[in-house]
């Protein structure tokens, strides 16, 4: 994959987010189109708390609860959610909101009593996240996520295509900056100094997508810690803050032309 290190990078620190102390995981919907590179990335955050899905109803859910390691989904394709018959994917959904927000108390398939919260991060085009908009507005969902956008610049494919030409095309399982993730997830504790919470406050204002926008102001949160707990530190500082920053032009609504890489 050619100048996708930007986006990897932060994915690997949504991963991170996963074992941070009294916190929980921030959940990325990855939005390009088909041959964007989604599922090779998606591939590189395999790891001990994370699970790798190409589909995802309330069967597949129930499964995943049953390993407590497991922190983050990862979806190759989230569109396989909505292609199931309605009342399927409409009791997904649900279990979905509850298990990336307040958590599930009672397994969606099974009924099993469950006290589990985890993250997501999913790959769509972004046809289809448009196709799909009102289901993924429906009951809030799409405040549960961070929402990633990018295309590849024409510069950035004739490269990716002189790659393949010339048999560089190459792909690796894990990204380095997962191999001192701890394996057992054990917590990390970070804080945040009290100036970079008023940035991450400043900065959710502008990535909100609802109105109230606390969710987004959650997940800003915690990708900065987690750019801390990554770097072995316990406080927060201006350097993680301005790795987010730097990665927001990505995650703005009101912007017209997605990013280019």
């Amino acid at each position: 994959m050619i100048n996708v290190d930007p986006i990897l990078d932060f994915l690997c620190l949504a991963v991170w987010t996963a074992v941070l102390a009294d916190e929980e995981p921030v959940s990325v919907v990855l939005v390009s189109d088909s041959s964007g590179g989604k599922t090779s990335m998606l591939k590189k955050l395999i790891c001990p708390i994370t699970t790798f899905n190409t589909d995802l109803t309330t069967r597949d859910i129930s499964n995943i609860l049953t390993d407590k390691n497991k922190r983050i989904i990862l979806l190759s394709d989230m569109q396989a959610i909505f292609v199931h018959k309605s009342s399927v994917v409409s009791m997904t959904l649900q279990g979905l909101r509850n298990l990336l927000e307040e958590g599930i108390y009672n397994d969606p398939f099974s009924g099993a009593k469950v006290q589990r919260r985890l993250g997501m991060i999913a790959g769509i085009p972004p046809v289809e996240y448009l196709q799909f908009s009102n289901k993924f507005l429906s009951g809030g969902l799409h405040t549960r996520f961070l929402v990633f956008e990018y295309e590849y610049k024409k510069k950035t494919i004739v490269l990716i295509h002189d790659s393949i030409e010339n048999s560089t095309y190459r792909e690796r399982t894990e990204h380095g900056s997962l191999a001192n993730l701890p394996d057992d997830g054990e917590p990390i504790k970070v804080d945040l100094p009290p100036d970079i919470a008023k940035k991450c406050r400043n900065l959710a204002t502008l990535l909100k997508r609802d109105d109230i926008g606390t969710r987004t102001h959650h997940h800003v949160r915690r990708m900065v810690m987690a750019s801390a707990a990554r770097a072995g530190r316990v406080v927060a500082n201006d350097e993680d803050y301005d790795l987010i920053e730097k990665y927001s032009d990505f995650l703005d609504p009101n912007r017209e032309n997605t990013k280019k890489i």
